[in-house]
C-alpha cells in the first residue's frame, strides 16, 4: 500500500485514526489504553474496528493523556493529529509542585509526561516541514 493510500485510510475511519494515536503517539497496547482510560481492552478493539461508538469521555480521557493529541481529528478526520494551537500552553512543568513533592514516582512520571510532550512538538515540527516541503515541491515555477 502506497503512503498517500495509507494516509487516506486513516481520515476515513475513526477506528484507524484511534489505532494510530495509540500506536504512533501514545506508544501503547491496546491492554494499556484500556487502562489508562478505564475500559476494558474488547472495548478498545470495539472502538478501533468502528463496530461501537466512541463515547465523548473516551475523547477527554485521551486529551488528558496527552494534550497535544486533536481529538477532533480522531472524530472527524479534519485538521491535523496534532492539537498545537498553543504549544507552549501549560508545557513547561510546574517548578514548585515538583520541588515540594516527595513522591519520586510522580517526579518521574511529570518527567516522563514533559518529554513526550517534547517528542510531540519535535514530531508536529517534522510533519509540517514535510507538508512545507510537498507543497514548494509541487508549486509552479513561472
Amino acid at each position: 500500500m502506497k503512503n498517500t493510500e495509507k494516509s487516506q485510510n486513516l481520515l476515513t475511519s475513526r477506528g484507524r485514526r484511534i489505532a494510530e494515536v495509540r500506536k504512533r503517539v501514545l506508544h501503547v497496547s491496546q491492554e494499556k489504553l484500556a487502562n489508562q482510560v478505564g475500559v476494558k481492552m474488547r472495548t478498545i478493539q470495539r472502538y478501533e474496528s468502528d463496530e461501537t461508538p466512541v463515547p465523548e469521555s473516551f475523547y477527554q480521557k485521551l486529551s488528558e493523556i496527552n494534550r497535544f493529541i486533536n481529538v477532533e481529528w480522531i472524530r472527524t478526520g479534519v485538521g491535523s493529529l496534532y492539537n498545537l494551537t498553543d504549544p507552549t500552553s501549560n508545557f513547561f512543568l510546574d517548578y514548585e509542585s515538583i520541588r515540594t513533592k516527595v513522591n519520586e514516582d510522580d517526579y518521574k512520571q511529570k518527567l516522563q509526561l514533559a518529554i513526550a510532550e517534547i517528542n510531540m512538538l519535535r514530531a508536529a515540527l517534522i510533519y509540517k516541514d514535510n507538508l512545507l516541503n510537498v507543497l514548494v515541491n509541487q508549486s509552479v515555477v513561472f
